[in-house]
């Protein structure tokens, strides 16, 4: 899995910092230009393949790594030290991730309990109140190009495939395009990426 970590990361970035497992997998496979042959050989009785195996925990160790993060509909983002890292910088915080993941799994058993809660419910009452002004001052302040790529994330948080920004800014057209699947039926949807501080015309 090892070998994964490098093109697994290249892959996220190339299409547009998120994407889901079988679009990852998709462009791994593509990028390293795996035979049918290789692609075929299960892992174990199967029914997931070798590649897949290796190809899921790569992204595990991502993580680990701080390099990408992932949500509970599976789809994988690229964090902001994932965005500047470089090649020769994976070996390096691989093995810092597998020593300190390694020293913080003997110190779990001799660690105990804090009495915080009553302050961590108040920082996390206050977060809370926080939260929405936070994120219009954020979108506001986004480039146009990064808006778009959030948009096509929340797409894909919301069950589309193949999402991909296709327009430019300033195009006054369709901005991009995914796949949409309801029970078996499945379209293709196009989208606009809009954001006014004032009223939309």
């Amino acid at each position: 899995y090892t070998d994964m970590l490098w093109p697994t990361l290249q892959a996220a970035k190339g299409l547009g910092g998120s994407a889901s497992i079988a679009e990852l997998d998709a462009a791994v496979i593509e990028a390293e230009q795996f035979s049918s042959e290789q692609q075929d050989v299960l892992h174990g009785d199967g029914p997931q393949t070798e590649i897949q195996y290796r190809l899921a925990w790569a992204r595990t160790y991502l993580k680990g790594m701080g390099l990408l993060t992932n949500s509970k509909r599976g789809v994988w983002t690229v964090t902001e030290a994932g965005q500047t890292a470089t090649q020769p910088e994976i070996g390096p915080l691989h093995s810092q991730f597998v020593a300190a993941y390694s020293k913080k799994k003997k110190g779990k058993r001799k660690s105990g309990k804090s009495n915080v809660s009553s302050e961590l419910d108040q920082v996390e009452a206050e977060a809370e109140a926080d939260w929405k002004d936070e994120l219009l001052e954020s979108l506001l302040k986004m480039s146009p190009t990064a808006f778009e790529r959030l948009a096509q994330r929340l797409l894909r948080e919301s069950g589309f495939s193949s999402a991909m920004v296709t327009g430019r800014t300033g195009d006054g057209g369709i901005d991009g395009q995914g796949v949409y699947q309801i029970s078996l039926l499945s379209f293709p949807v196009f989208f606009q990426c809009k954001r006014y501080s004032g009223s939309v015309g």
